[in-house]
């Protein structure tokens, strides 16, 4: 499972933790502002990360699919993030594959022009095969949290 989330948004990255641990996943991180601000969150207590539950983005390749979750920065579809060279097959550690599962964790910045570059990033990582879970498809909210229907699919993603 990859999950992109805004580097920021330290509280939504906590709670992903949580549920890694809870099911046993390791987690490993990708985006300089993700592994930066983290860093910066656990030296100030912001973040209680328990020994053992990171793992480099190198060594994904060799975990089985359901012990990792990929938090990762690019939900914006920026360029040269983390989640856009995925989604090219341009990432040194990582190559998505069919049934693969991207949760984008925010709805698009408005009047930025993301829009865009979020369709042309969705629609390389559909041509992969891979099952993106979006605001616009899979009701989330303008948060990037998921409406009730949807919960029982997610959480079954996790297990």
């Amino acid at each position: 499972m990859f999950i992109a989330i805004f580097s920021t948004n330290i509280n939504r990255i906590q709670m992903i933790i949580n549920a890694a641990v809870h099911h046993n996943r390791k987690i490993a991180l990708d985006g300089r502002s993700m592994i930066s601000t983290l860093e910066m969150a656990v030296r100030h207590g912001f973040v209680k990360i328990p020994k053992g539950t990171f793992v480099p983005i190198a060594n994904v390749a060799n975990l089985h699919d359901e012990d990792v979750v990929v938090v990762c920065t690019g939900g914006q579809g920026e360029p040269s993030s983390a989640l856009q060279r995925m989604s090219t097959g341009d990432h040194k550690h990582i190559k998505l594959k069919a049934n693969d599962t991207v949760v984008l964790s925010s709805s698009p910045i408005p009047e930025t022009g993301n829009d865009a570059l979020i369709g042309n990033m969705v629609d390389d990582l559909m041509r992969k095969g891979v099952h993106v879970f979006q605001h616009s498809t899979h009701e989330l909210d303008g948060r990037g949290r998921c409406m009730y229907p949807v919960m029982p699919a997610l959480m079954n993603i996790w297990k």
